[in-house]
């Protein structure tokens, strides 16, 4: 057998001690061939291969991403015009070697050093972030809470160009009063530039399934533009705010309502300026030269992020890309011990945006949008993990999270998040440094010791199991049952026999007892695949087969 990843181990050992029912090799193709076999009232579907293997330093993180899919494409179709053009001059001095470039992502070429180098100049690894497990995330969409047909909300969304004050439906500064109603502070309100409103809720808010209903309460008088959601309560009931318009500066009140700026003066070492001199980074003539999150994340411990991109809108000429920033962005991170003097850490290539939280005693954590970048120590960063989370934003009773973030075309989404980790039990390749040596591997990114899920060999049935899968073989719909003995998060997902993930099926909390998923077979080809369910006590999985 020639495949990468299979398990001789369980098979010996399977058949020293097993009680045998059947033994299947069924091909599909010359390559690859399925072996089944049922041992112990047990089904264990392994890939192996009568052909040539794909060599073992293939199986990596850029052959992982060959099928994976972003808004029901290819992951690689996802990427725009400037990636590839990057990735070619940076490898072969012009823009016409895309082919060649896309050989290596298809596992016909090996990944060389200086490949994987052009990739990470090119911000491939940050939205590429390959893991999926060690951490539990409930994550609740809850809408628009304030959007352009708000009352008191008078300017339309604009296609292109910026009117004074359009801060107001982007970007506002969340923070929870003394009485337990949340207020929003936006930079503008479009009646006149850079006028400040502050919009609150009707009643404290407690729990994430309460209605977020906000109305304008009143102008405030920070006459400077607002940096991202900076703005806050400080322990002692005082607030405090800092602006980005003519470099860093820094306010107080003492109401929320009434400013005025602070005699503290903020300085770097080095300057941004000359971290970005020193990674030939042009300076843009609108650059935006502060803070885009600033967080305190202990005592005595703050974490900046400033960002290194320009707006399509505020360039000299037009957008080349169509995305609104340079391509690619970075950002810069920095460190403090009192919010006024700051130290430079590292950079990551790649996001436009982003914070820093601290999620344990040396563990930190990057995120923005559908990726989350680990370090232990704010120098290197890792590979990191694909399903979004965040802990940043206010807190709640309930154990959520609420964050507010940005859709400037269409108002404010919010979100509640509840995430849970075990930060032991966080694998060492996830806070190992982004490095050609590093590479992940197929076992890794999968969370499997094969290349696809195993059979029934690390199913814990006492805390859950698939019960059923009814009909098996599916015709176009099907219906998965799992019995939980306990509330827990479950994640349900299938996967092809060369154990890719091809659909995600269920991700949400669930009470104990019986839970019923339907699975429709629409766009996906006959043929045998696994049904895996995870929680954080173990997983399950099962075969099924697709005939259409």
């Amino acid at each position: 057998f020639h495949r990468q990843g299979f398990n001789f181990t369980k098979l010996f050992d399977d058949l020293a001690r097993g009680v045998f029912t059947s033994f299947h090799l069924n091909t599909v193709g010359l390559w690859p061939c399925i072996l089944t076999y049922e041992v112990d009232q047990k089904t264990v579907v392994m890939p192996v291969g009568l052909a040539k293997a794909q060599p073992a330093q293939f199986q990596n993180v850029f052959t992982h991403f060959q099928n994976k899919m972003v808004d029901g494409r290819p992951f690689l179709d996802s990427f725009s015009g400037d990636f590839w053009d990057c990735m070619s001059v940076n490898l072969f001095g012009n823009t016409t070697n895309r082919s060649r470039v896309e050989a290596v992502f298809r596992g016909n070429d090996d990944v060389s050093e200086s490949f994987f180098d052009a990739a990470k100049r090119c911000g491939f690894f940050y939205q590429a972030a390959p893991f999926q497990h060690s951490f539990s995330n409930d994550t609740v969409d809850l809408g628009l809470s304030i959007s352009y047909s708000t009352p008191g909300i008078t300017a339309l969304p604009l296609l292109f160009g910026r009117p004074p004050g359009i801060e107001t439906i982007a970007d506002p500064s969340a923070v929870q009063l003394p009485d337990g109603r949340i207020a929003l502070f936006f930079s503008g309100d479009h009646r006149e530039a850079f006028q400040s409103t502050r919009w609150v809720t009707k009643y404290p808010i407690t729990a994430h399934s309460q209605a977020l209903e906000f109305e304008l309460e009143q102008d405030y008088d920070l006459s400077e533009r607002l940096l991202w959601r900076h703005l806050r309560r400080e322990s002692d009931g005082s607030w405090t705010a800092f602006g980005n318009l003519n470099g860093f500066k820094k306010w107080t009140s003492v109401d929320g309502l009434q400013w005025q700026e602070s005699s503290d003066v903020i300085s770097f070492s080095p300057l941004p300026a000359e971290v970005r001199l020193s990674l030939n980074l042009s300076p843009n003539r609108l650059q935006f030269d502060a803070f885009i999150s600033m967080e305190r994340v202990g005592e005595n411990e703050w974490i900046g992020v400033i960002p290194h991109y320009r707006e399509g809108l505020d360039a000299e000429s037009p957008d080349p890309n169509g995305n609104g920033y340079d391509d690619p962005p970075y950002v810069l991170i920095y460190s403090s011990t009192d919010g006024l003097t700051w130290t430079y850490e590292s950079h990551i290539i790649g996001p436009a945006e982003g914070f820093v939280e601290k999620l344990d005693t040396n563990l930190y954590a990057f995120s923005l949008y559908g990726t989350v970048l680990f370090s232990s120590d704010l120098k290197d960063w890792g590979y990191g993990l694909e399903p979004h989370f965040t802990t940043r934003g206010i807190a709640l009773d309930d154990g959520y999270s609420l964050t507010f973030g940005t859709r400037s075309s269409d108002g404010i989404p919010t979100y509640a998040h509840q995430v849970a980790f075990t930060s032991s039990e966080i694998p060492d390749f996830y806070l190992a440094p982004a490095t050609y040596a590093n590479l992940p591997t197929l076992n890794q990114i999968n969370g499997t010791n094969v290349a696809v899920e195993p059979g029934f060999n690390d199913v814990l049935p006492e805390k859950h199991v698939i019960t059923s899968i009814y009909p098996n073989p599916i015709g176009s719909n099907g219906l998965i049952e799992i019995r939980l003995e306990q509330p827990d998060h479950v994640q349900v997902d299938l996967f092809d026999m060369l154990g890719r993930k091809v659909r995600n099926l269920h991700d949400q909390y669930e009470v104990s007892g019986r839970v019923e998923i339907s699975i429709s077979t629409s766009e996906l080809l006959s043929g045998p695949y696994l049904v895996v369910a995870k929680s954080k006590y173990g997983k399950s999985s099962t075969r099924i087969v697709i005939i259409h």
